[in-house]
């Protein structure tokens, strides 16, 4: 969830960038929210959402989520450079309303219903 912050923190800053018109910051704030993204969905698939499907719950969330995520990264790569910051605000607004679908159904299951086993999925998600 702390990656949650630190890409709303970078998002915003990319945004602030392009409205002010440093598009070196606004660009080196969205190549560092571009890798971020990109490993954390990455683990969240691997882990928790992998985690969810074995217990076989919530698999209709998990499949929509881990759709978002390729659409999110594909309106990334679809950017060429520093977008208007009207296309980067509406990808901002759709990755607000990702994180809170997660923050309000996947994490708070898996803090009540995931045992040891379950666990032990998220964790080998995340080595390296």
């Amino acid at each position: 969830m702390d990656q949650h912050d630190r890409l709303a923190e970078l998002g915003d800053g990319a945004a602030r960038a392009t409205r002010s018109g440093d598009l070196a910051r606004a660009q080196a704030d969205l190549a560092e929210f571009t890798t971020l993204l990109k490993a954390h969905n990455d683990v969240e698939e691997r882990g928790i959402f992998a985690a969810m499907a074995a217990l076989g719950e919530f698999v209709e969330l998990t499949d929509e989520l881990a759709a978002e995520h390729v659409d999110l990264h594909a309106r990334l790569a679809a950017f060429d450079g520093v977008p208007p910051v009207d296309e980067l605000v509406a990808l901002l607004a759709d990755l607000d309303e990702h994180v809170e679908k997660e923050n309000r159904g996947v994490f708070p299951f898996a803090y009540s219903a995931f045992s040891a086993t379950e666990w032990a999925i998220v964790d080998h998600a995340h080595q390296p």
